[in-house]
């Protein structure tokens, strides 16, 4: 078992949104949540995400289990380019390579005593820049974005003045760095349909694009997917 919500109860004044929901979601398990506008399924998977919390219930994740939510509605109104904002979430990988380079200056003119010093605090700084994909993050995040759909000639483009359905590949890649451990920078033709396909099983297993395919979204996906 990898999810179990127990007796989720979520209201708004006199509105109750969710009475006592009980569910476990097992590995490799996939599930969709169905149900008639208003009737909770927002709520419910902000409550699983942590976003908001319930009323009464209890929320158990399994031990080295993460997990992303895609929102339904995207409301990106940064600056960044789209480059720029799924960089953003590498922050912590940047800072420790920053800190290395910080580190090399350092033992260019370090004595024998600071060197020795400079020399551990590098190799274990080193370690977990390893651990953490930092010497292949940046192909990691151009992989994600042309798997996506995005050319290069997107990167530079500001979030703000994106389409809805760009906003959501935006955020979707943002989820995928991440939970995600490796993408190919350059995949081949067949790989990146073949990632594709996955990504968008897995969105319409989940509900995310349901029975709507001409929503903007869904058809971007698709596209994505064919070139």
């Amino acid at each position: 078992m990898i999810l179990s919500c127990n007796n989720i109860s979520k209201a708004y004044g006199i509105d109750e949104i969710l009475n006592n929901i009980s569910f476990n979601v097992e590995k490799h398990e996939k599930v969709a949540v169905v149900g008639i506008n208003g009737a909770g399924k927002s709520t419910l998977l902000k409550i699983i995400a942590g976003e908001i919390a319930p009323d009464g219930g209890n929320v158990f994740l399994a031990k080295d289990t993460s997990l992303g939510y895609l929102s339904q509605h995207q409301d990106l109104t940064s600056d960044n380019s789209i480059y720029d904002e799924l960089l953003s979430i590498k922050k912590d990988i940047i800072e420790m390579e920053a800190h290395l380079r910080e580190l090399e200056q350092k033992m260019k003119n370090a004595g024998e005593t600071e060197l020795s010093r400079l020399m551990d605090m590098y190799s274990r700084v080193s370690h977990d820049f390893e651990t953490a994909n930092g010497y292949a993050y940046k192909s990691e995040l151009t992989g994600v974005l042309k798997g996506l759909g995005f050319s290069e000639n997107d990167f530079s483009k500001k979030v703000s003045a994106l389409s809805g359905g760009q906003k959501t590949r935006v955020a979707l890649g943002k989820l995928l760095l991440t939970t995600s451990k490796r993408l190919q920078e350059k995949p081949s033709a067949q790989e990146k349909r073949n990632l594709l396909k996955m990504w968008r099983e897995d969105l319409e297993a989940f509900g995310v694009f349901g029975k709507d395919r001409k929503h903007d979204s869904y058809r971007e996906l698709m596209q994505a997917a064919k070139t």
